[in-house]
């Protein structure tokens, strides 16, 4: 199995604070996605930084509670297929029980890496399609 690391993801409360707060960074994020339930670019060398507000992570962990402290963060591998995201998602729980958070599924936002799994709360693994 050959994963490739290519997502960050940041949880927020403000999503408009924080893309402007990443515009200044120099990141070209388009001024209309203030407000969108998930926003993706794809920096140079092919790796996606995205965004989600709370609601969003809310919408398919309803327990999710904002974390205080380091945390907010989480990174993605992609795999070829949906199904080696299956295999992998259940390779490593076999071999880290205590990783297991969310079993694999397909994202409702129209992400680039529409199936996804949750490690922990800020380890994922998906792919594209």
């Amino acid at each position: 199995m050959t994963l490739t690391f290519n997502f960050v993801g940041i949880v927020t409360r403000d999503l408009g604070a924080s893309l402007e707060f990443y515009r200044g960074l120099g990141l070209n994020i388009p001024v209309e996605q203030d407000e969108a339930p998930h926003v993706e670019i794809v920096l140079s060398g092919g790796v996606k930084l995205a965004w989600d507000p709370v609601s969003t992570i809310e919408s398919f962990q309803p327990d999710f509670e904002f974390p205080t402290g380091p945390g907010r963060i989480s990174f993605a591998v992609e795999a070829d297929s949906p199904a080696s995201v299956d295999r992998a998602y259940s390779e490593i729980v076999e071999r880290f029980p205590s990783a297991a958070h969310t079993a694999p599924w397909d994202a409702p936002w129209g992400s680039a890496t529409p199936r996804c799994a949750i490690l922990t709360a800020t380890r994922w693994i998906s792919t594209q399609v």
